[in-house]
């Protein structure tokens, strides 16, 4: 021990009180209402000064939108060489913009670019010079609230509530240890999610943060799955359900995205060999080269060919779990005997090598040695809240809840 004196976890929840309180902000602020003093002298300089705004589109260069606006070659020359090394030139997007500013009397006296985080690289015309400078955003985040009901899928509701994709996809993310995406969504679940939305110091959307917290009801409600967002006193963060175990699990309950059940686990009849056997795996179909991931963190001991399983993978997991990956394509860069890999990196790519008649993954889960219905998985999470940090993380979600319900 260092002797040093720790706050106490409350004292912390009493200073983020403020901020859920006032978090349910407008999505979209109308930062024209915000009005200020003018002296006459500063309403004389704003009659006589205008501002344009210009913007890149596609196969655009700098001073092709600097042309667009009408200035001079020699003028437009003279910007770009002033503002380059602190423009990315290579990687300039279609819709990057560009402020003007003119004087009384016609003559540009101010540009502005406008780089994809946000940063004003400001060029101001001063004579005969171009003085540089680099105004860093000031940005806001606030946290908002939205609720996607399924109509017809789950990506659908998303995008018609106006969820961005990957603040979506996160919130995919969260639940998929425990949600079946392409078999346990149904019309009429829902979602409720509140994440972080960044605005630059003009009142426009510059980014997204991360989810803070998310509710799926799925079944027609009868199921529900919880997530809140919570810093753990040491500093680090994670999402935890009601009780304070972490939403991570030991195995994904599917290897791939957007993937379908086309052989179930169980006694079937091989369509290859005609008869009746017991099918110990999970068969899911997808087009060829579809991303197969590890559906847990492990170590490859086995990388190769199988004459039923063609090119294929087996991971060991921890607590005596095995997952197999069979009918791959190929294998995906970096993968070989030994090797450690995270949940969810990609490990190879679907295919149809082996003993198969279509493109798919063939998907086992091994426990001691035994081969499970990955169906039916049920994991404790893999790690529980405790103590001092329990206490405080059930005031947060509770304080979230009542912020937001």
């Amino acid at each position: 021990m260092n002797g040093k004196k720790q706050k106490s976890p409350y004292l912390r929840l009493l200073l983020v009180l403020p901020f859920l309180f006032t978090c349910t902000l407008p999505q979209n602020p109308d930062v024209s209402d915000i009005t200020a003093a003018e002296t006459p002298a500063e309403e004389a300089a704003a009659d006589l000064s205008r501002e344009t705004r210009g913007e890149l589109v596609r196969g655009d260069n700098l001073i092709d939108m600097l042309l667009r606006e009408g200035l001079e070659g020699e003028l437009a020359n003279a910007l770009v060489l002033a503002v380059a090394p602190h423009v990315d030139m290579v990687r300039l997007q279609p819709g990057q913009r560009g402020f003007f500013t003119y004087g009384c009397d016609g003559v540009l006296v101010k540009f502005q670019f406008e780089e994809s985080d946000g940063t004003l690289v400001e060029a101001r015309l001063e004579g005969e010079d171009i003085l540089v400078d680099i105004k860093h955003p000031l940005l806001t985040t606030r946290v908002v609230l939205v609720r996607g009901t399924v109509e017809s899928s789950l990506y659908n509701a998303a995008v018609d509530c106006g969820m961005p994709l990957n603040v979506f996809m996160d919130m995919i993310q969260l639940f998929s240890f425990d949600v079946d995406f392409q078999r346990d969504i149904y019309r009429g679940d829902y979602f409720d999610a509140a994440y972080e939305v960044v605005y630059n110091g003009r009142g426009e959307v510059s980014g997204y943060g991360e989810v803070v917290m998310a509710r799926l009801f799925t079944r027609g409600a009868a199921e529900e799955h919880h997530c809140y967002r919570y810093v753990k006193l040491d500093g680090t963060r994670d999402w935890y359900d009601d009780d304070g175990g972490t939403v991570r699990k030991e195995l994904l309950k599917t290897p791939i995205n957007g993937a379908y059940i086309s052989s179930g686990f169980g006694t079937r009849v091989s369509p290859i060999t005609g008869y009746s056997h017991k099918h110990k795996g999970v068969d899911f179909a997808a087009p060829q080269g579809t991303p197969i991931l590890a559906s847990g963190k492990g170590t490859i001991t086995y990388i190769g060919w199988s004459d039923v399983y063609g090119w294929y993978i087996q991971l060991r997991h921890t607590n005596g779990y095995s997952t197999l990956y069979g009918h791959m394509s190929a294998f995906a860069k970096g993968m070989r005997l030994g090797s450690f890999v995270d949940q969810g990196q990609t490990i190879g790519y679907v295919g149809s090598t082996g003993m198969s008649t279509g493109p798919h993954c063939h998907y086992e889960v091994i426990y001691y040695g035994s081969k499970i219905n990955p169906a039916t998985m049920k994991f404790p999470p893999g790690e529980s809240l405790k103590g001092d940090d329990l206490a405080l993380y059930q005031l947060e979600r509770k304080s979230l809840i009542s912020s937001f319900f």
